[in-house]
C-alpha cells in the first residue's frame, strides 16, 4: 500500500487520463534516494488499458550508447518496418543492428524512436516508464527528451524519475526545460506514523512520529529500514530513540552491518553484484563459481540488501551498493572487475567486458587504451557520442605518453561537444591543455573552445580563438585553416564588424586554391567577401560564377547557407533562395536538427524580405523551437528578431515589442550586432506603421550611426526605405540624404539592380522632377525580382505622388494594385493606408478577401503547404521532426479554418503552393 503522495498520484493519474484522450505528455519525478519515486512508477505501471514499456538506467551501462532506450523500446523493434526508411536505418545503426550503415545524426535517431512510439500507440495508449534517469547513457537521455517534447496529440504518457542529489551521477544535471516536474520531499508526520505502523511492532505515538520525520527528513526508505529495529517502548515514547538514525552514510553503515555474517560464498557474490550493478544471476554465478549458487542467492536475499527479480539481483537501496563497494579493499574490487570481465567475454559481451577490464586497471595500459579508443570510434559511428567521449576519456587515463593522452582527451572533448554536452567538453578541453604543446593539438583545443563560444553567442571570443587556431594550421593544414577562417567571418558578420570580416578575408588570401570542392568553395567564398568589401563585385563576375558553381556541388547545410549569402550580397535573389531551400532540404533529409536553426534564420529572413510573411513566420518559429532545444543562443536571438520584424510589418505591436525585447535581451550582452540591429529595425517599423514618424526616424538614424556589436551595416542599408518614408512623413528629409547617397553609391559600386531599384525608390519618395520616373523604374525591378512588398510599397508611394499631382486616374491604377498586393501579403498597416489613399482618389477599396490561410497557426500553415504539394503525413512528419499523428492532429484543426473537410478538398482548393498570407 502506498502511503501519502496524494498530490503526486493525482498528477500521474491526470497525465494518464489526458494521454488516453490522445493528449500525451511527460512528468519528471525528482527526489533523493528512497523518496518513493520507484514506488510511484510501479503503481503507475499497473494502469489498465495502456501498453506499458519500462526501463531503468543502469550505472554499469551508462557508457554504452543507447543502452537504456534499447531496453525501453526493444519490444517495439518489429515495428521498424513501418517507420520511414531513413529513420528506421538510423535506429538500426544506433542500436548496433546494422554495422554497415553510415553514422546517423543523433536527432534523426531520436525521430526514429518517436515514429516507432507513434506507430505502437495506434493499437492502444502507451505508457513509457523510465527510472533512474541519472544513470542513463547520454544518447538515451537526449532521445528521451526529444521524444518527450513531441508527444502532443499522441496517446502516449511518459514518466521519468531521477535521483536528484549530489553524487548521484547525472541526476543533478539532467535538465528537461518545459517538462512538468514533481519534487518528492519527505512524508508528513501522520504519513510517517502510517508507514512505520505497517513495518514495526506497533504504531508510533504522534510525538515519536514527529521525531522520526525530523531525523529522517521523512524519507520512506530510511523509515522502513529503521522501523524493524524499534521496540514498543521506543515507538510509544517510553524509551528514547537511538541517538543516531540510519540516514545517508549512517544508513550505509546499517547495510554493512547486515552483511557482516554472510558466508564467504555469499559475501563474494554480494561484492560481484555491487561491482556489476546489472546483477544478472547467470553472470554473477559465472564470475563467482559458488559451490551452491541457490544457497548463496537465498542467503543474500535474507539480509534484505538485495531482491531477486526476473533473474536479477537488485539492491534495495543505492546506498547499499555504494557501501559494499566502499568497504571492499582495492585488491578485492579489482579482482571482482577482472572476473566479471572474463564472465562477460565468455558470453560474447566484449564491450561491457572492456569497461570492467578498464575498472580493474591500476596503471597505464596501452593495449587496453587502444581497445577503448576502438570502442569510442564504434560508439561514435552509431551516433553515441556521449559513450564515445567516456571511452576516449578512460583511454586517455590509461595512455602511456603525454602526447597520446592529450590527443585522446581532445577526442573525448570533441565527442562530448557533438553529444550536446558543452560543459563536459569544456572540462575535458581544460584537462588537455597542459599537454597540448604541438600546433595541431593547440589548434584543435582553440577550435573546440571557439565552437562552444559561438554556440553561446560569444562571437567576439569565437572570432579571436578561430584566428589563433587558423594561424597555427595555415602552413601544414591549409584546408583546416580555411574552415576556421570561414567560421571567423561568420562570427564577425553576426557582430556587425566588417573590419574584422575584411581582416579575415585578407588573411585567407594566401592559403592556395584548395584540393577538394569544399576547399575550393571556401577559398572562393572568402575571396568574394573580400572583393565585396572592396567594391569590386561588378568587375569580378568570374569569381561570382565560381562561388555559385561550386556551391551547386555541395551537400553541407552550413556551406549552402554561405553560398546563399554570397548570392544575396551579389544581388542574385533566385540563387539565394535556391541555396537556402537546398540547405533546408539537406538538413531535413539527414535529420540534422542542430543545423536547421541556422538555415531557418536565413530562409525566414529571405522570405520576410520577399514579403512571404506567413511562410517566414512558420520557418522562424520552427527555427526558434529547435534553437532553444539545441541551446544555440545566437540563432535564438536572430530568430526572435526576425519574428519581431514580421510582427511589426503585419501591424502586431504587442507581439513585435515582446519579440524585439527578447531578442535584445540575448543579443546585446553578447555583442551580436546583427540581431540587435534587426530588433531595433522592428521597433522602428512599429513606430512607422503606427504613425510615430519622428520616433522611427530617430531610431533608424541611431542604427545608422551604431558601432559594431550594436548595429550592422547591412541592416542599415536595408532600413533606408523605411527611414526615408518616415522622414518624408515627419518633414525631416534633409536628415536622410546622406543615407540615400550611400545607397546610390552601393548600387553604382556593385552594379546590382536590386540596390539600384531601392535607391530609385528612396529618391522617388523624396520627390523632385524625376520622382515618377524613379518610382516607376523601381516598381518594374521589384516586380521582376520578385520582391512583392517593395513593389507594393513603391506603388503606394507613386500613387500618393500622382494623387498629390492631381492625376487621380493614374494614381488609382497604382493604388488598386498596392491595396491588393499589401492585403495579400498581410502587411495590414500599409494596406490600410493604401485603401485610404484610394478612397481619397475617388474610388472605394474593395472589402478584404480571405481564404482561411490567415487564420492558421504557423505549424498548421507548414503542414497545409506540404499537403497542397502532395506530401504524405509521414513525409511531412519527417520534414518537421514531429510524428505523423501530430501532423494529422494539426491538419484536422486546419480543415474547418479553410472550409474543407478532407485532404482531397484541401488539395483541390490549393493545388499549388498557396500564397501564404497572414493577418498579423
Amino acid at each position: 500500500m502506498l502511503i501519502g503522495r496524494a498530490a503526486e498520484r493525482a498528477a500521474i493519474e491526470g497525465l494518464l487520463t489526458r494521454a488516453g484522450d490522445s493528449d500525451g505528455g511527460v512528468l519528471l519525478l525528482r527526489g533523493e534516494a528512497g523518496a518513493g519515486k520507484s514506488t510511484l512508477l510501479a503503481r503507475a505501471a499497473q494502469v489498465e488499458g495502456f501498453r506499458v514499456l519500462q526501463a531503468t538506467g543502469v550505472e554499469a551501462e551508462s557508457e554504452l550508447a543507447y543502452a537504456t532506450v534499447h531496453q525501453l523500446f526493444h519490444p517495439l523493434l518489429p515495428l521498424l518496418e513501418q517507420v520511414p526508411a531513413p529513420q528506421a536505418d538510423a535506429v538500426r545503426v544506433a542500436l548496433g543492428m546494422d554495422a554497415a550503415g553510415r553514422t546517423p545524426d543523433r536527432f534523426l535517431v531520436a525521430l526514429g524512436f518517436l515514429s516507432l512510439v507513434s506507430e505502437a500507440a495506434r493499437e492502444r495508449p502507451l505508457l513509457l516508464v523510465l527510472d533512474d534517469l541519472q544513470w542513463c547513457d547520454r544518447a538515451s537521455v537526449d532521445a528521451v527528451l526529444f521524444l518527450g517534447r513531441r508527444l502532443t496529440a499522441e496517446p502516449v504518457a511518459m514518466l521519468l524519475a531521477v535521483r536528484d542529489e549530489p553524487g548521484a551521477g547525472a541526476g543533478d544535471v539532467v535538465v528537461a526545460p518545459g517538462f512538468p516536474e514533481l519534487v518528492l520531499g519527505g512524508l508528513e508526520d501522520a504519513e510517517v506514523a502510517d508507514l512505520v505502523a505497517g513495518a514495526a511492532v506497533a504504531r508510533p505515538s504522534d510525538e515519536v512520529a514527529s521525531l522520526l520525520a525530523g531525523r529522517t527528513h521523512g524519507n520512506p526508505l530510511a523509515l522502513l529500514e529503521l522501523a524493524g529495529d524499534l521496540g514498543i517502548e521506543q515507538l510509544t515514547g517510553k524509551r528514547p530513540l537511538p541517538d543516531t538514525l540510519p540516514v545517508g552514510d549512517r544508513l550505509g553503515r546499517t547495510f554493512l552491518d547486515r552483511s557482516a555474517g554472510l558466508s564467504p560464498a555469499a559475501d563474494d557474490l554480494l561484492l560481484l553484484a555491487a561491482a556489476a550493478e546489472v546483477g544478472e544471476v547467470d553472470l554473477l554465478v559465472r564470475a563467482a563459481e559458488p559451490a551452491d549458487p541457490a544457497a548463496a542467492v537465498a542467503e543474500l536475499e535474507a539480509t534484505g540488501l538485495v531482491s531477486l527479480r526476473a533473474d536479477r539481483l537488485t539492491f534495495t537501496h543505492p546506498l547499499a551498493r555504494s557501501a559494499v563497494l566502499g568497504a571492499a579493499t582495492t585488491v578485492r574490487r579489482v579482482d571482482a572487475h577482472r572476473r566479471l570481465a572474463d564472465a562477460l567475454a565468455s558470453r560474447g559481451e566484449h564491450d561491457r567486458a572492456l569497461w570492467h577490464r578498464a575498472a580493474a586497471a591500476l596503471g597505464p595500459d596501452e593495449e587496453l587504451a587502444d581497445a577503448l579508443e576502438d570502442l569510442a570510434r564504434r560508439s561514435g559511428a552509431r551516433s553515441g557520442q556521449g559513450a564515445a567521449s567516456a571511452a576516449y576519456e578512460r583511454a586517455a587515463a590509461l595512455s602511456t605518453t603525454s602526447e597520446v593522452r592529450t590527443r585522446r582527451l581532445l577526442d573525448a572533448a570533441e565527442a562530448a561537444w557533438q553529444s550536446g554536452d558543452p560543459a563536459r567538453a569544456r572540462t575535458l578541453g581544460d584537462r588537455a591543455e597542459a599537454g597540448a604543446a604541438r600546433a595541431g593539438s593547440r589548434a584543435r583545443l582553440l577550435h573546440l573552445r571557439a565552437r562552444a563560444a559561438s554556440r553561446r553567442g560569444e562571437v567576439r571570443v569565437a572570432h579571436d580563438l578561430l584566428l589563433k587556431a587558423a594561424a597555427l594550421l595555415r602552413e601544414d593544414q591549409p584546408g583546416a585553416a580555411m574552415e576556421m577562417y570561414a567560421e571567423a567571418v561568420e562570427g564577425a558578420a553576426y557582430a556587425g564588424d566588417l573590419d574584422r570580416v575584411a581582416a579575415v578575408s585578407e588573411a585567407a588570401v594566401g592559403l592556395g586554391p584548395g584540393t577538394t570542392t569544399r576547399e575550393e568553395f571556401l577559398v572562393s567564398w572568402l575571396a568574394v567577401g573580400n572583393a565585396g568589401l572592396r567594391g569590386r563585385l561588378a568587375s569580378d563576375a568570374a569569381l561570382l560564377e565560381r562561388v555559385l558553381a561550386l556551391g551547386e556541388r555541395l551537400e553541407d547545410p552550413r556551406l549552402l547557407v554561405w553560398a546563399g549569402i554570397s548570392a544575396l550580397n551579389l544581388g542574385d535573389v533566385p540563387a539565394m533562395q535556391g541555396f537556402y531551400r537546398r540547405a533546408l532540404d539537406v538538413a531535413r533529409a539527414d535529420g540534422a536538427v542542430a543545423s536547421l536553426p541556422y538555415a531557418l534564420e536565413h530562409a525566414s529572413m529571405s522570405q520576410a524580405l520577399a514579403g512571404s510573411y506567413a511562410s517566414a513566420r512558420a520557418a522562424a518559429e520552427e527555427g526558434l523551437r529547435l534553437a532553444v532545444e539545441t541551446e544555440q543562443q545566437r540563432s535564438a536571438s536572430m530568430l526572435l528578431a526576425i519574428l519581431a520584424f514580421l510582427a511589426a510589418t503585419t501591424g502586431d505591436e504587442e507581439e513585435g515589442t515582446r519579440y524585439a525585447e527578447d531578442a535584445r535581451a540575448i543579443a546585446a550582452p553578447l555583442g551580436l550586432g546583427l540581431p540587435t540591429a534587426m530588433a531595433l529595425w522592428a521597433t522602428a517599423r512599429l513606430d512607422l506603421t503606427a504613425g510615430r514618424y519622428d520616433a522611427a526616424v530617430d531610431r533608424l538614424l541611431t542604427l545608422a550611426g551604431a558601432s559594431p556589436e550594436v548595429g550592422h551595416p547591412m541592416v542599415t542599408t536595408w532600413t533606408t526605405p523605411d527611414l526615408v518614408e518616415a522622414a518624408v512623413r515627419a518633414g525631416r528629409q534633409d536628415e536622410v540624404l546622406a543615407g540615400v547617397d550611400r545607397l546610390v553609391q552601393l548600387a553604382e559600386a556593385t552594379g546590382r539592380s536590386g540596390a539600384a531599384a531601392a535607391a530609385a525608390w528612396c529618391q522617388g519618395m523624396l520627390g523632385g522632377p524625376e520622382a515618377v520616373e524613379r518610382l516607376t523604374m523601381a516598381i518594374e525591378v521589384f516586380r521582376l525580382a520578385p520582391l512583392p512588398l517593395a513593389e507594393a510599397r513603391a506603388r503606394l508611394a507613386l500613387g500618393e505622388l500622382l494623387r498629390r499631382d492631381r492625376q487621380p486616374r493614374l494614381a488609382r491604377e497604382h493604388l488598386r494594385a498596392a491595396v491588393e498586393g499589401l492585403r495579400q501579403l498581410g502587411a495590414r498597416p500599409w494596406a490600410d493606408r493604401a485603401a485610404a489613399e484610394l478612397r481619397a482618389s475617388g474610388e472605394s477599396a474593395p472589402a478584404p478577401e480571405t481564404n482561411g490561410l490567415e487564420t492558421l497557426t504557423p505549424q498548421e500553415l507548414q503542414i497545409v503547404r506540404y499537403v497542397s504539394q502532395g506530401s504524405s503525413n509521414r513525409t511531412i512528419a519527417a520534414q518537421l521532426f514531429i510524428s505523423p499523428r501530430t501532423v494529422e492532429y494539426h491538419l484536422y484543426k486546419a480543415y474547418p479554418k479553410l472550409g474543407v473537410s478532407s485532404r482531397t478538398q484541401l488539395i483541390g482548393a490549393f493545388p499549388a503552393e498557396p500564397v501564404l498570407a497572414t493577418s498579423g
